[in-house]
């Protein structure tokens, strides 16, 4: 008798479930069956930095009959589809940045209350979908033909050119090189995409260099210098105050991306020999966590005590090298950005650490004029660690540093 009921009971369950299977499997074809309404945004190509067009959003319908959404209104589906039309009943948004390269969604949303009259009200009447746009973002010096670039004017590019934000080296037949590149004698590493890696781009200890250092940053100007040393291929060691830290963490971070180094120059600017060493570590310390919190963790971050003003319990609370100079531009009493460049090409010599301060405008416009000319004349410029490691030096707590020539 049990195995009797057992089976009645396998025979009942089984029943059901196709009886379901052949209800959900009867459901999905009849959805299938019904008209589809689509509401689709237009695509659009621009190039880098101009201006977007207002978006196109259009409803299209696969269907014939003008089907009756709600009787009791006598709202249809061609009044939908016209509300659609006009503009109403959804919003766009995206994340579109007109400045870089690249291909963005533009994403379509209904309001709640027509998404949920057309999934569970009118589900069973029609269908719909909706198709995102696209924002194509092209270059705006011009367009990609394989691995040799086409500008605007019909030329094509050659040798080192920068294309927006990015460097590239195309060679001799006009195409972008990849990979590890000796170019003039230098050593330097370029992504698989073509894109010049500014952080792996080597030191050559055999040719001469210099160390620009900035103190008091970052400030209103300090963009358009780390815009300039990215396209000379040059790093700069910046020094940066704690409490200016906070007001620009994008500039530290385009700092970090092209290869710059971020020093401490404490969190109040402090005459660190004045002050006992809890003071002196905290305001270093706090000023390491303000660099980290933008940049990540740091191997070692370098300090230059304000004013060049050390004792013994400064050069031992720091727990970090001392960062001094050999060249002191006085931009800060100058003031003037001829005055500034000249000084500079005039005092630059091989293994300097050169002394300036990106807080003042005629400084940074000095340095847009003399990083160009410096390169010209065939200094590298490099970080302070870069120039330290060249020449072998091995930069320790406590000390300080101020210049590393080979001859010294």
């Amino acid at each position: 008798m049990k195995n009797k009921f057992e089976n009645m009971n396998t025979i009942v369950g089984l029943i059901i479930i196709l009886a379901l299977l052949f209800f959900c499997g009867g459901v999905a074809i009849y959805q299938a069956l019904l008209p589809v309404v689509t509401l689709k945004v237009n695509n659009v190509t621009i190039r880098q930095e101009e201006t977007l067009p207002k978006f196109e959003v259009h409803a299209e319908y696969n269907g014939k009959e003008d089907i009756v959404l709600d009787e009791t209104k006598g709202y249809r589906l061609s009044d939908l589809i016209e509300e659609w039309n006009q503009g109403k009943g959804y919003s766009l948004s995206h994340h579109v940045d007109t400045a870089k390269e690249g291909a963005y969604t533009v994403q379509l949303n209904l309001e709640e209350s027509l998404k949920e009259k057309l999934q569970f009200l009118w589900n069973y009447k029609v269908q719909y979908q909706i198709e995102t746009g696209i924002v194509s973002v092209l270059n705006k010096y011009g367009d990609w033909e394989g691995d040799r670039f086409k500008m605007l004017d019909g030329t094509y590019a050659s040798g080192w050119t920068n294309l927006g934000d990015d460097t590239y080296f195309f060679d001799e037949n006009g195409e972008r090189v990849k990979g590890k590149q000796t170019i003039n004698g230098n050593e330097y590493y370029f992504h698989e995409n073509g894109k010049f890696d500014i952080k792996r781009n080597r030191v050559n200890p055999n040719r001469p260099m210099i160390a620009l250092t900035f103190d008091d940053g970052p400030g209103p100007y300090t963009m358009q210098l780390l815009e300039q040393l990215e396209a000379h291929h040059s790093r700069a060691t910046f020094f940066l105050v704690g409490r200016n830290i906070g007001k620009y963490p994008e500039v530290l971070s385009k700092m970090a991306e092209i290869g710059c180094e971020l020093g401490n120059h404490t969190t109040n600017h402090a005459r660190l020999s004045q002050f006992p060493a809890e003071t002196i570590i905290y305001e270093i310390q706090s000023t390491n966590e303000s660099i980290q919190s933008i940049v990540g963790q740091q191997e070692r971050i370098l300090v230059r005590p304000p004013y060049g003003a050390t004792n013994e319990t400064v050069q031992y609370s720091a727990n970090a090298p001392l960062i001094m100079w050999s060249v002191d531009t006085r931009d800060w009493e100058l003031k003037d950005a001829a005055l500034v460049r000249d000084y500079v090409l005039n005092t630059a010599k091989d293994g300097e650490i050169i002394l300036l301060h990106d807080i003042h405008e005629t400084t940074v416009q000095a340095a847009l004029e003399f990083i160009p000319q410096l390169v010209k004349q065939g200094y590298q410029i490099v970080t302070v660690s870069d120039m330290a490691k060249a020449r072998g030096v091995s930069l320790e707590n406590g000390i300080k540093y101020y210049k590393f020539r080979t001859n010294e």
